[in-house]
């Protein structure tokens, strides 16, 4: 009885880390959606958070990365002297 107890535990455990995953990976797709529209209408300052959230669950993503660092460029061509240019983001 304790190991089909055990077992019906270790179903059940997979499953909802199984669902976990599922819905990181379509939270992760609305975010980067969400930065998509943004950043078709050249607005970096609102993209870029979305990106950034997004990363922490696939951080190893490409094509998110590469979105990442054409924030970072747009926020800096946009920066009016270079000082703001080159200060670090926070």
């Amino acid at each position: 009885m304790k190991c089909l107890i055990h077992r019906l535990f270790a179903v059940a455990t997979a499953a909802l880390l199984l669902a976990d995953v599922a819905s990181a990976a379509e939270s992760v797709d609305i975010l980067v959606e969400k930065g998509k529209a943004f950043e078709r209408k050249f607005q970096a300052n609102d993209a870029l958070p979305l990106y950034l959230l997004a990363e922490k669950v696939q951080p190893k993503n490409p094509e998110l990365l590469v979105r990442i660092a054409r924030q970072y460029r747009y926020l800096m061509t946009d920066a009016s002297d270079n000082q703001e240019k080159l200060r670090r983001p926070s």
